[in-house]
């Protein structure tokens, strides 16, 4: 896999290709930046999988420095910029990267929505309002309930790509067991012996 692109306005610092393993980031790869925004990247590739590209501007604050990407082999490209680092990438050259920008535009709005939620049932507390708080909580209920379906239709929809396995981990883990069961049965065996496949297998297992 190659990663190119340009981190516009960045003079200096040090930009890192990082993966995550075992819940520890390793790096892949890494450039210092002094006056070229420029940089590209190599890394062996079995299979797509999650990186990040960690941009260090040596302000000991690692807020918004952090850029999740769906690596494919091939050439994948980034453009962004210092302000912006981690909100207004453009990234093209991986599909399950595509897919995966698909399902967090829609989930997005779901956590605006959980953020109102969370407010009024502050204010509601606040109150002494207990009518105010079940009426919240069956929100939550519905809103929950939305999130999950929107989440399973999504893996339904791309099953045969490494996304979907990757949505349930990350997206998923408290919803219904056999909801989850169901949709990894809707797999093809080179999801399923994929790197985050073969993870939610795992998983899966250890449920009640």
């Amino acid at each position: 896999m190659i990663v190119q692109g340009t981190v516009k306005g960045l003079k200096k610092g040090t930009l890192y290709l990082k993966r995550l393993q075992d819940s520890t980031f390793s790096n892949v790869d890494s450039m210092v930046v002094d006056g070229d925004p420029n940089f590209t990247f190599y890394s062996d590739l079995a299979e797509p999988e999650v990186f990040y590209l960690h941009l260090d501007k040596n302000d000991g604050n690692d807020v918004n420095d952090y850029l999740l990407f769906f690596g494919e082999k091939g050439t994948v490209n980034v453009t962004t910029s210092v302000d912006k680092f981690d909100t207004e990438a453009n990234i093209s050259g991986s599909e399950n990267h595509k897919r995966l920008e698909e399902y967090l535009t829609i989930s997005r709005q779901f956590n605006n929505e959980r953020l109102e939620l969370i407010k009024e049932q502050l204010e509601f507390a606040q109150q002494n309002d207990t009518a105010g708080l079940r009426t919240n909580q069956e929100a939550y209920n519905r809103w929950l309930k939305r999130r999950y379906r929107y989440a399973a239709q999504f893996v339904n929809l791309n099953k045969e790509h490494e996304v979907a396995a990757y949505v349930m981990l990350t997206e998923m883990p408290q919803a219904n067991p056999k909801l989850l069961d169901s949709l990894y049965s809707l797999f093809p065996e080179n999801i399923q012996n994929s790197t985050y496949g073969t993870q939610l297998a795992a998983f899966l297992k250890e449920l009640p």
